[in-house]
């Protein structure tokens, strides 16, 4: 009997260049249509002497509102837009970016609750109001980029283009239907492959494209502004967060963080509430902002409510991980691990440790909604099939 094997064979598939027109398409048009426009009347609000405090919050309220309620309105025109049916997620994906991220720099305006210097002028108030990332402020002037700052910006991003290469090659290869043959295969229970494994690499390629994106938009504000620095977007945080506080507080998705810090969690502790509540209320808010995104970049898997509980989840997780490594951990063993143990191992098993609950709660529906077909038209990658060889 005549035996069989079967054979990788891959193919280079370069970046579309229809996919980043129609997301360079959007944005812009999120920018110019939308953000410009109410940024410009908040402006004028905000310096109106005519104006009492309370119904400029008013009406910064009402533009926030009506920045989240435009999108959802326009999706239909934005998802018919699109080139191909493989790239329509993006659209959504970075109008729903818009409406979250006007809605909370309004309210900032409105509880003057943005950086020292933003309202020097309407150049100025619009850099900080349009952009995300956000311009860095010194003294009360925006800072401009200097060279080493632009090279290690690019050296970072054409790091994570690559990553994304490997990444994108790995997870097509992996759920590649491997041609029949004799051959042995490694066998992997299913529970950890599609929860943990699969969770995993999810998680890292969450993060390796929402980084670029917002490497593209600092790096694209650079180019154009004639030098504006933006803060920064993440911190590393796959590989050198030594806790869950260190990873939610210090180096994931900097730019929303700083939104819902100055909306939710400073606000709750000058009223009075404590650190933990606080941080727990900030958590839920930031629930409630991903099932506004979900709902419209992820609309046809998008469950209700899950994205609130992985984040309600996330805010527990990091507080009581804080109370047992306080409170259970001896002395001797928090200072072996601090002195001897490489970020790059407690990141990863942190990371893993997640993963499960990132598959089920936060990225399933992406994935439903063609995140991953999106990712592949706008980044390189290896197409790989299995063939059989007689």
């Amino acid at each position: 009997m005549a035996l069989s094997s079967s054979a990788l064979t891959c193919k280079f598939i370069p970046p579309s260049l229809q996919s980043w027109t129609y997301a360079v398409t959007v944005h812009v048009t999120c920018c110019i249509a939308g953000a410009v426009p109410l940024g410009i009347i908040l402006f004028f609000v905000q310096r109106s002497t005519a104006i009492s405090p309370r119904l400029r919050r008013v009406v910064c309220v009402i533009v926030g509102t009506s920045a989240v309620l435009i999108v959802p309105a326009a999706q239909s025109y934005i998802e018919n837009g699109a080139p191909n049916e493989n790239i329509r997620w993006t659209g959504p994906f970075l109008a729903s970016t818009f409406g979250f991220s006007t809605f909370f720099k309004a309210i900032n305006a409105g509880f003057d609750q943005f950086p020292e210097g933003a309202d020097a002028n309407l150049s100025t108030w619009l850099m900080w109001f349009v952009n995300l990332p956000e311009p860095e402020f010194t003294k009360g002037k925006i800072c401009r980029a200097n060279k080493a700052f632009v090279l290690v910006r690019l050296k970072f991003f054409v790091c994570k283009i690559l990553s994304l290469f490997v990444l994108l090659t790995l997870l097509q290869i992996i759920h590649q239907p491997a041609a029949e043959s004799n051959n042995h295969k490694l066998q992997i229970p299913e529970w950890l492959q599609s929860i943990h494994i699969d969770g995993f690499l999810h998680l890292w390629l969450l993060y390796l494209f929402v980084s670029c994106c917002l490497d593209f938009s600092s790096l694209s504000n650079i180019a154009t502004t004639g030098g504006m620095r933006t803060e920064p977007a993440f911190e590393n945080p796959l590989l050198q967060s030594r806790c869950f506080a260190e990873a939610w507080g210090a180096r994931w998705n900097l730019p929303v963080q700083l939104l819902l810090k100055r909306t939710i969690y400073v606000p709750a502790r000058k009223n009075g509430l404590g650190r933990s509540l606080s941080a727990i209320l900030t958590f839920f808010a930031s629930g409630l902002l991903h099932e506004y995104n979900f709902s419209i970049h992820n609309r046809q898997a998008y469950e209700p409510v899950k994205a609130t509980v992985f984040f309600v989840l996330m805010g527990l997780l990091m507080m009581g991980e804080k109370w047992a490594w306080e409170n259970l951990v001896p002395l001797r063993v928090r200072q072996i691990a601090a002195g001897y143990i490489p970020s790059v191992v407690i990141a990863t098993a942190l990371t893993f440790s997640v993963s499960g609950i990132f598959n089920r709660f936060f990225i399933k529906s992406w994935l439903e909604s063609g995140f991953l077909d999106a990712a592949r038209e706008m980044l390189p990658h290896l197409s790989c099939t299995h063939v059989t060889i007689d």
